[in-house]
């Protein structure tokens, strides 16, 4: 969190991400204080091969939907969470002048891609992304994000996410998650 407010507040001039310098310098942190080691990093290419995503329909059973009950506050308030966040990263597409963007478009898109993703397993909802000035300044059109999730795909698919995170500890990403929050908040 140091290197990221150092970085951002101070407005160092790097030619590198703040963020990866804040990872590079976490896991040298990590490594040489010995609360990783590479051993890990051995072990995690064991985990190397292809995993094709099955549909997983017991989720539809009985038995699952009567434990899902307790938990529907949680999840009526998570839900009506993605949808107000999706408004505003749409309001934010417009703030930038961006007038293209419908809200219901983009909220039925990422409803949809939660169901396909809830059948293949993932716990996690798609949302829409903030950070849309940040695109916009970096020019970041169509075959950027085609190549994040072409590499989201590779990493996902064939066991590199072990060996990722063999290297980086999370420790060192959590600090760039709350950045990431206070910087969304500001905007």
């Amino acid at each position: 969190m140091v290197v990221l407010f150092v970085i951002y507040l101070g407005k160092v001039n790097t030619k590198v991400p703040a963020a990866l310098i804040a990872i590079v310098v976490g896991a040298v942190i990590a490594f040489a204080t010995g609360a990783m080691g590479f051993g890990a990093v051995a072990d995690s290419f064991s985990n190397i091969g292809f995993y094709l995503p099955l549909p997983t329909f017991g989720i539809f059973s009985p038995e699952v939907m009567s434990a899902t009950i307790p938990f529907l506050p949680i999840i009526i308030a998570f839900s009506i969470n993605e949808v107000i966040t999706g408004i505003q990263a749409v309001e934010q597409a417009k703030e930038c002048g961006d007038t293209f963007f419908t809200t219901t478009k983009p909220l039925v898109i990422s409803g949809v891609a939660s169901m396909v993703g809830a059948l293949f397993g993932s716990p996690l909802a798609v949302g829409l992304y903030w950070g849309y000035p940040g695109w916009k300044k970096m020019n970041a059109g169509t075959g950027y994000h085609f190549g994040l999730v072409v590499l989201y795909a590779l990493v996902g698919l064939t066991g590199l996410s072990a060996i990722i995170n063999s290297f980086i500890p999370e420790a060192a990403v959590l600090p760039i998650l709350v950045f990431v929050g206070i910087s969304s908040y500001a905007q």
